[in-house]
Protein backbone atom coordinates (compact mmCIF):
# COMPACT_ATOMS: atom_id res chain seq x y z
CA UNK A 1 0.00 0.00 0.00
CA UNK A 2 1.31 3.43 -1.05
CA UNK A 3 2.45 5.79 1.24
CA UNK A 4 0.55 9.07 0.36
CA UNK A 5 1.03 13.00 1.96
CA UNK A 6 -1.77 14.32 1.94
CA UNK A 7 -0.96 18.36 2.05
CA UNK A 8 -2.49 21.05 2.94
CA UNK A 9 -1.61 25.20 3.40
CA UNK A 10 -3.21 27.22 5.89
CA UNK A 11 -3.41 30.66 6.13
CA UNK A 12 -6.03 31.97 8.80
CA UNK A 13 -8.27 28.81 7.83
CA UNK A 14 -9.48 28.43 11.42
CA UNK A 15 -13.35 28.64 9.69
CA UNK A 16 -13.21 25.70 7.85
CA UNK A 17 -9.85 23.51 7.87
CA UNK A 18 -11.50 21.39 11.25
CA UNK A 19 -14.01 20.01 8.59
CA UNK A 20 -11.20 19.27 6.04
CA UNK A 21 -9.16 17.11 8.30
CA UNK A 22 -12.02 15.48 10.24
CA UNK A 23 -13.56 14.47 6.58
CA UNK A 24 -9.75 12.98 5.56
CA UNK A 25 -9.65 10.95 8.67
CA UNK A 26 -12.67 9.35 7.68
CA UNK A 27 -11.74 7.81 4.63
CA UNK A 28 -11.15 4.27 3.74
CA UNK A 29 -7.56 4.52 2.73
CA UNK A 30 -5.00 4.11 5.92
CA UNK A 31 -1.60 4.68 5.00
CA UNK A 32 -1.54 8.31 4.44
CA UNK A 33 -0.38 11.33 6.62
CA UNK A 34 -1.89 14.90 7.01
CA UNK A 35 0.85 17.30 6.62
CA UNK A 36 -0.43 20.56 7.67
CA UNK A 37 1.89 23.85 6.17
CA UNK A 38 0.82 26.91 8.44
CA UNK A 39 2.08 30.14 6.71
CA UNK A 40 1.99 32.36 9.76
CA UNK A 41 -1.68 32.78 10.08
CA UNK A 42 -2.61 35.19 12.67
CA UNK A 43 -6.68 33.91 13.38
CA UNK A 44 -5.72 31.36 15.91
CA UNK A 45 -5.40 28.30 13.65
CA UNK A 46 -2.29 26.92 15.31
CA UNK A 47 -4.40 26.54 18.53
CA UNK A 48 -6.68 23.96 17.05
CA UNK A 49 -3.86 22.20 14.95
CA UNK A 50 -1.30 22.04 17.82
CA UNK A 51 -4.26 20.46 19.99
CA UNK A 52 -4.24 17.40 17.60
CA UNK A 53 -1.18 16.64 18.31
CA UNK A 54 0.89 13.69 16.49
CA UNK A 55 -2.35 13.21 14.42
CA UNK A 56 -0.96 15.48 12.05
CA UNK A 57 2.62 16.34 10.70
CA UNK A 58 2.19 20.92 11.26
CA UNK A 59 4.61 22.45 9.79
CA UNK A 60 5.16 26.45 10.41
CA UNK A 61 6.18 28.94 8.22
CA UNK A 62 7.32 31.96 9.84
CA UNK A 63 5.90 33.90 6.68
CA UNK A 64 3.01 33.94 4.18
CA UNK A 65 4.90 32.97 1.62
CA UNK A 66 2.20 31.59 -0.89
CA UNK A 67 0.72 28.53 -2.04
CA UNK A 68 3.64 26.89 -4.01
CA UNK A 69 5.68 28.35 -0.86
CA UNK A 70 3.99 26.00 1.70
CA UNK A 71 2.74 23.32 -0.74
CA UNK A 72 6.64 23.17 -1.12
CA UNK A 73 7.82 23.00 2.43
CA UNK A 74 5.28 20.13 2.74
CA UNK A 75 6.39 18.19 -0.27
CA UNK A 76 9.94 18.51 1.04
CA UNK A 77 9.24 17.14 4.09
CA UNK A 78 7.48 13.78 2.77
CA UNK A 79 10.33 13.39 0.18
CA UNK A 80 12.75 13.46 3.07
CA UNK A 81 10.21 10.80 4.80
CA UNK A 82 9.94 8.41 2.20
CA UNK A 83 6.55 9.08 0.70
CA UNK A 84 5.67 7.60 -2.56
CA UNK A 85 2.71 10.37 -3.37
CA UNK A 86 1.49 13.64 -3.02
CA UNK A 87 -1.87 15.34 -2.69
CA UNK A 88 -2.35 18.76 -2.66
CA UNK A 89 -5.39 19.83 -1.27
CA UNK A 90 -7.17 23.21 -1.04
CA UNK A 91 -8.00 23.22 3.10
CA UNK A 92 -11.27 24.63 2.40
CA UNK A 93 -12.44 21.01 0.59
CA UNK A 94 -14.28 18.06 2.05
CA UNK A 95 -13.74 14.63 0.60
CA UNK A 96 -15.84 11.59 0.02
CA UNK A 97 -14.51 8.23 2.11
CA UNK A 98 -13.18 6.37 -1.45
CA UNK A 99 -11.35 9.31 -2.83
CA UNK A 100 -8.07 9.01 -2.48
CA UNK A 101 -8.61 4.57 -3.26
CA UNK A 102 -10.02 5.94 -6.20
CA UNK A 103 -7.06 8.21 -7.04
CA UNK A 104 -4.51 5.66 -6.97
CA UNK A 105 -6.07 3.68 -8.97
CA UNK A 106 -5.80 5.76 -12.06
CA UNK A 107 -2.32 5.85 -10.98
CA UNK A 108 -2.47 1.52 -11.42
CA UNK A 109 -3.91 2.01 -14.39
CA UNK A 110 -2.31 4.47 -16.51
CA UNK A 111 1.60 4.16 -15.65
CA UNK A 112 2.19 7.30 -17.78
CA UNK A 113 0.21 9.01 -15.28
CA UNK A 114 2.41 11.95 -13.35
CA UNK A 115 -1.10 13.57 -12.06
CA UNK A 116 -4.36 12.29 -10.95
CA UNK A 117 -7.33 14.69 -10.21
CA UNK A 118 -10.69 14.58 -8.63
CA UNK A 119 -14.29 15.61 -9.72
CA UNK A 120 -14.65 18.63 -7.85
CA UNK A 121 -18.31 19.41 -6.67
CA UNK A 122 -19.76 23.10 -5.23
CA UNK A 123 -20.32 22.73 -1.43
CA UNK A 124 -22.47 22.46 0.03
CA UNK A 125 -24.40 22.36 -3.58
CA UNK A 126 -23.09 18.82 -3.67
CA UNK A 127 -24.69 18.08 -7.06
CA UNK A 128 -23.35 20.83 -9.09
CA UNK A 129 -19.67 20.81 -10.63
CA UNK A 130 -16.98 23.10 -10.38
CA UNK A 131 -14.38 21.31 -11.78
CA UNK A 132 -14.72 18.11 -14.65
CA UNK A 133 -11.75 17.82 -15.99
CA UNK A 134 -9.95 20.83 -17.17
CA UNK A 135 -8.60 22.64 -20.52
CA UNK A 136 -6.76 25.51 -21.74
CA UNK A 137 -8.49 28.17 -24.54
CA UNK A 138 -5.35 29.72 -25.69
CA UNK A 139 -7.22 32.02 -27.38
CA UNK A 140 -9.24 33.17 -24.20
CA UNK A 141 -5.36 33.17 -22.11
CA UNK A 142 -7.86 31.63 -19.34
CA UNK A 143 -8.42 27.72 -17.99
CA UNK A 144 -11.33 25.64 -18.82
CA UNK A 145 -13.39 23.83 -15.77
CA UNK A 146 -15.38 21.40 -17.74
CA UNK A 147 -18.86 21.21 -16.97
CA UNK A 148 -18.58 24.06 -14.48
CA UNK A 149 -21.44 25.57 -12.45
CA UNK A 150 -23.67 22.07 -14.27
CA UNK A 151 -25.96 19.69 -12.51
CA UNK A 152 -24.29 16.24 -12.62
CA UNK A 153 -26.44 14.13 -14.62
CA UNK A 154 -23.51 11.97 -15.65
CA UNK A 155 -22.03 13.60 -18.10
CA UNK A 156 -18.36 13.80 -17.42
CA UNK A 157 -18.69 9.96 -15.79
CA UNK A 158 -15.28 9.03 -17.55
CA UNK A 159 -11.76 8.41 -16.87
CA UNK A 160 -9.59 10.76 -19.07
CA UNK A 161 -6.64 12.41 -19.78
CA UNK A 162 -6.81 16.45 -19.40
CA UNK A 163 -4.11 19.20 -20.06
CA UNK A 164 -4.63 20.94 -16.80
CA UNK A 165 -5.61 19.97 -13.36
CA UNK A 166 -6.33 22.27 -10.26
CA UNK A 167 -4.27 22.39 -7.42
CA UNK A 168 -7.34 22.18 -5.63
CA UNK A 169 -7.03 18.22 -5.48
CA UNK A 170 -3.96 17.09 -7.45
CA UNK A 171 -2.56 13.75 -6.92
CA UNK A 172 1.16 13.35 -7.86
CA UNK A 173 3.91 10.98 -8.02
CA UNK A 174 7.24 10.70 -6.96
CA UNK A 175 8.51 10.42 -10.42
CA UNK A 176 7.01 13.39 -11.52
CA UNK A 177 8.48 15.14 -8.19
CA UNK A 178 11.98 14.12 -9.60
CA UNK A 179 11.67 14.85 -12.60
CA UNK A 180 10.04 18.18 -12.97
CA UNK A 181 10.85 19.34 -9.35
CA UNK A 182 8.53 21.46 -6.58
CA UNK A 183 5.89 24.12 -7.63
CA UNK A 184 6.95 27.68 -8.95
CA UNK A 185 7.01 30.33 -5.54
CA UNK A 186 6.62 33.11 -7.67
CA UNK A 187 3.41 32.87 -8.71
CA UNK A 188 2.22 33.14 -5.03
CA UNK A 189 -1.39 32.27 -5.97
CA UNK A 190 -2.96 31.87 -8.97
CA UNK A 191 -1.80 29.92 -12.05
CA UNK A 192 1.01 27.63 -9.73
CA UNK A 193 -1.17 24.60 -10.83
CA UNK A 194 -1.59 25.33 -14.56
CA UNK A 195 2.33 26.26 -14.48
CA UNK A 196 2.73 22.49 -13.12
CA UNK A 197 0.91 21.28 -15.76
CA UNK A 198 2.21 22.29 -18.25
CA UNK A 199 6.14 21.36 -16.84
CA UNK A 200 3.72 18.04 -16.64
CA UNK A 201 2.82 17.45 -19.89
CA UNK A 202 5.97 18.98 -21.78
CA UNK A 203 8.12 16.18 -19.50
CA UNK A 204 5.65 13.56 -21.65
CA UNK A 205 3.80 12.42 -18.56
CA UNK A 206 -0.03 12.54 -18.69
CA UNK A 207 -2.75 14.11 -16.26
CA UNK A 208 -5.64 11.93 -15.70
CA UNK A 209 -8.98 12.73 -14.66
CA UNK A 210 -10.67 10.53 -12.54
CA UNK A 211 -14.52 11.42 -11.94
CA UNK A 212 -15.18 8.30 -9.14
CA UNK A 213 -12.55 10.55 -7.10
CA UNK A 214 -15.23 13.12 -5.48
CA UNK A 215 -13.77 16.51 -3.61
CA UNK A 216 -16.10 18.70 -2.30
CA UNK A 217 -14.76 22.69 -2.42
CA UNK A 218 -16.32 25.83 -0.59
CA UNK A 219 -15.23 27.98 -3.24
CA UNK A 220 -13.67 31.20 -2.66
CA UNK A 221 -13.17 31.16 1.02
CA UNK A 222 -9.54 30.96 1.00
CA UNK A 223 -8.64 34.22 -0.86
CA UNK A 224 -11.53 36.58 0.11
CA UNK A 225 -13.92 36.10 -3.38
CA UNK A 226 -12.99 35.75 -6.35
CA UNK A 227 -13.39 40.07 -6.99
CA UNK A 228 -11.18 41.40 -4.25
CA UNK A 229 -8.70 43.10 -5.41
CA UNK A 230 -5.92 40.49 -4.18
CA UNK A 231 -7.33 38.03 -6.25
CA UNK A 232 -7.40 39.98 -8.94
CA UNK A 233 -4.16 41.31 -9.18
CA UNK A 234 -2.50 37.77 -8.77
CA UNK A 235 -4.68 36.06 -11.24
CA UNK A 236 -4.19 39.07 -13.78
CA UNK A 237 -0.36 39.17 -13.85
CA UNK A 238 0.13 35.30 -13.29
CA UNK A 239 -2.09 34.42 -16.27
CA UNK A 240 0.15 36.83 -18.42
CA UNK A 241 3.31 35.27 -16.72
CA UNK A 242 2.42 31.85 -17.45
CA UNK A 243 0.82 31.73 -20.86
CA UNK A 244 4.13 33.90 -21.48
CA UNK A 245 6.27 31.21 -19.99
CA UNK A 246 4.64 28.35 -22.03
CA UNK A 247 3.76 29.96 -25.35
CA UNK A 248 5.65 27.17 -27.12
CA UNK A 249 2.84 24.82 -26.35
CA UNK A 250 0.32 27.26 -28.79
CA UNK A 251 0.90 28.77 -32.10
CA UNK A 252 2.15 32.56 -32.24
CA UNK A 253 -1.26 33.44 -33.75
CA UNK A 254 -3.01 31.93 -30.92
CA UNK A 255 -0.73 33.13 -28.43
CA UNK A 256 -0.70 36.95 -29.96
CA UNK A 257 -4.63 36.24 -29.89
CA UNK A 258 -4.85 35.77 -27.02
CA UNK A 259 -3.03 38.28 -25.14
CA UNK A 260 -4.86 41.13 -27.08
CA UNK A 261 -8.24 39.64 -26.02
CA UNK A 262 -6.87 39.33 -22.27
CA UNK A 263 -5.88 43.02 -21.98
CA UNK A 264 -8.61 44.44 -24.57
CA UNK A 265 -11.17 42.19 -21.57
CA UNK A 266 -8.95 43.69 -18.67
CA UNK A 267 -9.07 46.88 -19.73
CA UNK A 268 -12.64 47.26 -19.69
CA UNK A 269 -13.06 45.47 -16.52
CA UNK A 270 -10.76 48.23 -14.85
CA UNK A 271 -12.61 50.72 -16.26
CA UNK A 272 -16.11 49.28 -15.19
CA UNK A 273 -14.36 49.27 -11.67
CA UNK A 274 -13.20 52.71 -11.87
CA UNK A 275 -16.64 54.05 -12.92
CA UNK A 276 -18.53 52.16 -10.47
CA UNK A 277 -15.82 53.99 -7.72
CA UNK A 278 -14.37 50.84 -6.88
CA UNK A 279 -10.52 52.22 -7.50
CA UNK A 280 -9.17 49.31 -5.44
CA UNK A 281 -10.06 46.81 -8.06
CA UNK A 282 -8.92 49.61 -10.91
CA UNK A 283 -5.69 49.84 -9.70
CA UNK A 284 -5.23 46.44 -8.97
CA UNK A 285 -5.87 45.08 -12.84
CA UNK A 286 -3.96 48.40 -13.82
CA UNK A 287 -0.78 47.15 -11.69
CA UNK A 288 -1.15 43.43 -12.61
CA UNK A 289 -1.32 44.66 -16.25
CA UNK A 290 1.54 47.05 -16.38
CA UNK A 291 4.08 44.91 -15.00
CA UNK A 292 4.08 42.46 -17.41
Amino acid sequence: MSKVAIILVNYNGKEYIKECIESIQAIDYKNYKIIVVDNNSTDDSLVYLKSLGNEIKLIEAKENGGFSFGNNLGIKYAIENGFEYFLLLNNDTLVKRDFLSKMLESFNRNPDAGIVGAKIMYYPEKNRIWFGGGDVSWTRFRVVHNHIKETDNGQCNAEVEINFMTGCAMLISKEVIEKVGLLDEEYFMYCEDLDYSFKVLDNNFKIIFNPEAIVYHKVSLSSGGEDSAFSLYWKTKNTLKVMKKFKHRTSLFNYLLGKFIFYLEHVVKAIKYKINGNVENYNAIKKALSNI
